[in-house]
């Protein structure tokens, strides 16, 4: 079975990475796509386990944002070609062994010039770039399964008839505080309504999109820091398994560099 690495900077394009997941891991199982923050279990040796992973696998996704290669450390300098940076280290590690390697562009970002590479990946510029615009994400994404390597393809799930209702999941957020967070789903054909809760608030879905197993949709809060507020965009993946949702939740645009979380909803 083909296998796919995706390679990405959390700062720069985690949503999009997390959507490609998605569909990657609906076409093929999750045994067959490796992204760090959902395989690598905790306490894992980082290096050891990203080599192991890359060496088994035939294809990797360059996932290259707008931030991508002007991405820096905290004392200024670039991060991109520097020994710390794992991005860095994914792709030389990839070009080194010879793997098909796709620079994904999402975005709205361009396809870096060799000149703007460090040497170890100035090969990169010479490879077909593969982007995938916001507006046509279905259209585009279609075309990339397309493009990959023959794999097994998994089995079609049936329809999603159980997901309407109310849920209740407990959650432990990693600033060590728990809550118990409420969704209310309502379907209307192929759309999906309701609303869920983000610690105290209560914010509508957005952004929803229903797919075989389950769905994907955003909400959004506020996060204060002194007199500064941001807006927090929270990303849901949603899994149906017989009276049980299986979520996946990814933050972004708060203070804090907030990893995903897995956990269990439950009716009500």
């Amino acid at each position: 079975m083909t296998t796919v690495f995706i390679s990405y900077r959390r700062d720069d394009s985690s949503g999009y990475a997390g959507r490609l997941y998605d569909r990657l891991v609906a076409c093929y199982g999750e045994a067959a796509i490796f992204m760090d923050y959902y395989d690598l279990a905790p306490g894992a040796d980082f290096p050891k386990a990203i080599d192991s992973d890359l060496a088994q696998s035939d294809v990797v996704l360059a996932v290259i944002g707008p931030r991508w290669i002007d991405a820096r450390n905290a004392d200024g300098s670039l991060r991109l070609g520097h020994q710390g940076d794992f991005v860095s280290r994914e792709l030389m590690g990839a070009l080194e062994k010879h793997k098909q390697v796709i620079p994904v562009l999402v975005g709205g970002a361009s396809m870096p010039s060799a000149s703007q590479l460090p040497l170890q990946l100035q090969a990169l510029a010479s490879l077909q770039a593969w982007e995938i615009r916001d507006a046509r994400f279905d259209d585009d994404m279609k075309a990339l399964l397309e493009f990959l390597p023959a794999a097994t393809p998994m089995p079609a799930q049936p329809a999603v008839v159980s997901l309407a209702g109310d849920w209740v999941a407990s959650v432990e957020y990693p600033w060590h505080e728990s809550a118990t967070e409420r969704f209310h789903f309502e379907l209307d054909g192929k759309e999906l309504f309701g609303y869920g809760t983000f610690l105290t608030g209560k914010h509508p879905l957005e952004q929803v999109e229903l797919l075989d197993d389950g769905a994907r949709f955003v909400m959004h809060s506020e996060s204060s820091m002194g007199s500064e507020t941001r807006r927090v965009t929270h990303t849901y993946r949603v899994r149906v398994e017989e009276n049980e949702l299986q979520m996946r939740l990814q933050s972004t645009g708060g203070f804090d560099d907030t990893p995903p979380l897995k956990f269990t909803a439950r009716r009500t």
